[in-house]
């Protein structure tokens, strides 16, 4: 009897290939039906979203006197004592830049009630020059902050440009240019003797430009153009200023709208290879794994002076627009996860009053305003400048 051949082995492989590629094509056609399915929110929708709960957050965290409560534990929601005026005023700051995104009736509620909380602390220091003053203290960037808030307020309707409110930025701006020095820098305090603060530079430049761009009083202009050659000659050679970083920026990058002087793009540019260097580059690494060094909460603070940078960037060096933009975009998305009871945060609290906040470091142990508001405004200042430019 003859013995039966066994089947030859490429047979068997071309037999079992056809089954698995059947089996993928089935996998993948079950798993596209599924994805079809599954709710769809794209990167925007989801930056979107967070600035919104950020926004609600504002509005049930207001007090009755318009300020906000300033610091909570996480978990808990308790409130923690402590409070600055300079990041109060800041927080109407972003506000404004979120009516203008959203034109929310509510957060023009928050605003209006915020502004009467300063007008109540607003001092008048000469016949033409007012300033926000608390506890007896006077803090150049306080008014500088508060300026940038009424300035985005103002420029969402010209109904809002009333007289009152005109008038009441006049004064503010004016006390701003009474600061400076003969340098181009700004005094940021009096007492007990007259200091300089780099953040105050970069506020109060930025403060005058926007004030200046909606008000046209030269003074303003030419007190911007004096800090200007003082940030080019000042901080200009030195390592990256992490402290006049985003603020000077945003400040040249109107200045550059307005006056569209080469020096000031060499300038901006330079900076935003330094703020690469410094931090930058090690944001990149984290996301690709390279690295375990996490990137912490402040990171939305400097994308606020990268936006400005790609801004400008998208006419003068479109490949570097779209490197900043590209980096803004993966860090802003990364940061989601700081987002208090987020769909995409890392951190749940029992609280709902913390509902929308955003964690003041890495392990979430408290949330603070400042926290919220540079976090917002760095979402918004991408939507305004960047967002569908790559």
């Amino acid at each position: 009897m003859k013995k039966k051949r066994a089947p030859r082995l490429d047979r068997i492989h071309i037999v079992w290939s056809i089954v698995i590629v059947i089996l993928v094509c089935f996998s993948g056609v079950a798993v596209w039906r599924l994805v079809r399915l599954l709710p769809k929110e794209n990167a925007r929708e989801r930056l979107e979203g967070s600035i919104v709960r950020q926004g609600k957050w504002f509005a049930k965290n207001q007090t009755e006197e318009g300020d906000f409560v300033y610091e909570r534990i996480s978990a808990s929601g308790e409130v923690k004592e402590g409070n600055n005026i300079v990041r109060q005023a800041g927080a109407l700051y972003g506000l404004g830049q979120l009516y203008a995104h959203t034109k929310d009736p509510e957060v023009a509620a928050t605003i209006e009630k915020g502004l009467g909380y300063f007008r109540e602390i607003t001092a008048t220091m000469s016949a033409e020059a007012s300033a926000i003053t608390y506890n007896e203290v006077t803090n150049t960037n306080t008014t500088a902050l508060l300026v940038l808030g009424l300035v985005e307020y103002l420029e969402v309707d010209e109904a809002l440009q009333t007289t009152e409110n005109l008038e009441y930025l006049v004064r503010l701006s004016n006390y701003l240019v009474s600061t400076q020095t003969s340098t181009g820098a700004y005094i940021n305090t009096y007492k007990p003797t007259p200091s300089e603060s780099d953040y105050n530079n970069g506020e109060t430049m930025y403060a005058l430009i926007r004030s200046y761009r909606l008000t046209r009083k030269q003074p303003y202009l030419l007190s911007v153009k004096r800090m200007a050659n003082y940030a080019i000659f000042h901080y200009g050679p030195r390592d990256y200023n992490s402290s006049f970083f985003s603020w000077g920026m945003a400040g040249f990058a109107h200045l550059y709208q307005v006056e569209p002087d080469e020096k000031y793009w060499e300038f901006m540019r330079a900076y935003a290879v330094k703020y690469m260097v410094s931090r930058g580059n090690g944001y990149e690494q984290y996301l690709s794994g390279k690295t375990k060094e996490p990137i912490i909460p402040s990171a939305s603070v400097f994308l606020e002076g990268v936006s400005h940078i790609a801004w400008i960037a998208k006419e003068k060096d479109v490949s570097f627009s779209n490197m900043l933009t590209r980096h803004t975009q993966r860090v802003l998305q990364h940061l989601l996860m700081y987002e208090i009871n987020s769909p995409y945060g890392a951190f749940v609290s029992e609280s709902d009053v913390v509902t929308g906040a955003v964690c003041a470091t890495v392990g979430c142990e408290t949330t603070r305003i400042d926290f919220l508001q540079h976090n917002m405004s760095a979402i918004i200042l991408y939507f305004r400048f960047l967002s569908g430019s790559v």
